[in-house]
């Protein structure tokens, strides 16, 4: 990490799992460091790390003391989605996150990406950090692996929030269903470059000013390694949250949605105040599909106090 006046930051790393050849040559594609904005909206570098989680090579940060927070990302993206809240985060809590199986830098498999093999991949994470219990944080799809995870192993978890969640029967815009076409996802992903990347990114940002090509080039290089578009096409065409058992999670939430999110409208964020009608509701204004991206001080800040909240004795 860079110097000058920044506060340490604790790396939890108890030891890894050896690494077969082809997890090995992955390790060597991913970015050693990950920069992110510390609270004072300086650019400085964290290290990451690969551990062997169920068998596949997973790129994961863990840094910070306290109450343990983990951010799980959304559909094609990973843990850079998480660049302006890492740190600050990890002024006051343990702050993981991990890429998914299938995404960023972690190992591609063939084999189940339902939101339930998802849910179970976070679980194993966990598992292998010493997390006995936490405050998960998903974003767009990966709030539909958290709600799943928190139906299933309470125990393990504190909170939930929800940023501009998946989670609830059809939730997700047009491409998705075209993604799911035999052939013709196949096409569309085979099509997928920088512009594509570029586009989708315009029209998901409400500050378009935000999306840089440093910002294109981050999200559209994972997305060339060997398996992505396979991994891709199988996450978007397993993802039923039908069977997600919403009845079962009882424990505090807290529901962040951005005004001007143009996949997932403010009629979606409503229809889960009805699921949990004790929860908090943030409104990010000015934020798209992503407003952890775009309102970063105000989802810290918002965080912060409700995970502070969870706790005091």
């Amino acid at each position: 990490m860079s110097n000058g006046n920044i506060p340490a930051i604790v790396s939890h790393n108890p030891g890894s799992v050896p690494m077969l050849p082809r997890q090995k040559a992955l390790s060597q594609v991913r970015p050693k460091e990950l920069t992110v904005l510390n609270s004072q909206g300086q650019r400085i570098s964290l290290s990451t790390q690969f551990d062997i989680i169920k068998g596949l090579a997973t790129h994961y940060i863990d840094i910070g003391q306290g109450s343990p927070i983990t951010l799980i990302h959304g559909a094609q993206s990973w843990m850079y989605t998480w660049r302006n809240n890492l740190y600050p985060l990890s002024q006051n809590f343990r702050t993981l996150a991990l890429d998914l199986k299938g995404f960023g830098y972690s190992e591609r498999p063939r084999g189940r990406y339902s939101i339930r093999a998802m849910a179970d991949f976070i679980e194993a994470f966990l598992a292998s950090r010493k997390v006995t219990k936490t405050v998960l944080i998903g974003s767009s799809a990966g709030g539909a692996f958290v709600l799943d995870l928190a139906s299933s192993r309470p125990d393990l978890v504190s909170g939930i929030v929800l940023v501009s969640s998946c989670g609830i029967s059809h939730d997700r815009p047009l491409l998705w269903d075209i993604l799911k076409v035999p052939i013709l996802g196949e096409i569309m992903m085979a099509l997928n470059n920088r512009w594509m990347v570029r586009r989708q990114l315009l029209e998901i940002f409400h500050d378009k000013r935000l999306v840089t090509e440093e910002m294109v080039e981050a999200i559209y290089k994972p997305l060339t390694l060997p398996g992505s578009n396979r991994a891709s096409l199988r996450e978007t065409r397993q993802h039923d949250p039908r069977n997600i058992d919403l009845a079962k999670i009882t424990m505090p939430a807290l529901i962040v949605w951005g005004d001007k999110d143009p996949w997932h409208p403010m009629e979606m964020a409503r229809r889960f105040q009805v699921f949990f009608p004790q929860a908090q509701f943030e409104i990010l204004e000015n934020a798209g599909h992503l407003p952890h991206e775009e309102k970063p001080a105000e989802f810290n800040q918002i965080v912060t106090k409700f995970v502070s909240e969870l706790s005091s004795p």
